[in-house]
């Protein structure tokens, strides 16, 4: 199918791909967005014509993503337009795939929940410690402030910077298992605050379908790639 040179993709026009095991639709299994037009068989020929997907585990929901290079662009143009009318979000395009999973999710009985990345986190903290240091109006984060003006959490905000630029603190040669214990309490709080500005797409997105937040798990994907844009947190949500 030639038809993958589409610019804006209409969602309207799109549907939502079970791929597991029909007879078991609780077990491993993802849900796929697609234009109305391309088939299963479509996919298979031609992996790129998968716009978004969603996994699933039994209950637990996670690693929403947008695939489809248009609605990337798409996406990005809008945010840094920041139009307000007929803007399209990450929510607009991964809801119906978290629509899809949450019915086979209670299948069960189970309380649905999601597992959230939190992409970018690294680098919010540190450009928010950057304007912190420098007394910058534009500082967003009140976690900050608290961390370095509270004795005990001296070792905190240290320990949080170097989490996040990946810059040993004074003294050590590594950014290692002691400076993620030590930032641990502080992590957590910035990864929430994150959340709370608006700032994780994946996040909104189960927020946006009643889901809240119940814990951010600290050091939970341990992958250098991840460490380097989260600092391995994940936020773990429960759908009420």
């Amino acid at each position: 199918s030639s038809s993958s040179n589409y610019n804006n993709i209409d969602l309207k026009s799109t549907k939502v791909l079970f791929v597991g095991d029909q007879d078991k639709p609780y077990g491993s299994r993802e849900y796929i967005l697609l234009q109305n037009q391309h088939s299963f068989q479509d996919l298979k020929e031609n992996p790129k014509l998968k716009l978004a997907s969603i996994r699933a585990h039994r209950n637990m929901i996670f690693a929403a993503n947008v695939w489809s290079e248009e609605l990337q662009t798409q996406l990005l143009q809008q945010q840094q337009q920041q139009q307000q009318q007929d803007e399209m979000t990450f929510t607009d395009v991964c809801g119906p795939l978290v629509d899809a999973a949450l019915v086979d999710a209670h299948s069960q009985g189970e309380q649905p929940q999601a597992l959230s990345a939190i992409p970018g986190l690294c680098h919010w903290v540190s450009t928010e410690m950057i304007k912190y240091e420098q007394k910058d109006d534009s500082l967003q984060s009140q976690v900050i402030p608290k961390l370095s003006t509270d004795d005990d959490d001296s070792k905190a905000y240290d320990a949080c910077k170097a989490i996040a630029t990946k810059i040993p603190r004074p003294g050590h040669s590594a950014v290692g298992v002691g400076t993620y214990n030590d930032g641990e309490v502080g992590w957590k709080a910035l990864a929430k605050e994150f959340i709370e500005l608006g700032h994780c797409h994946e996040a909104t997105l189960y927020k946006s379908k009643s889901a809240e937040l119940a814990t951010i798990e600290h050091l939970a994907h341990k992958e250098p790639d991840y460490l380097e844009s989260a600092g391995g947190a994940m936020a773990r949500f429960f759908f009420v």
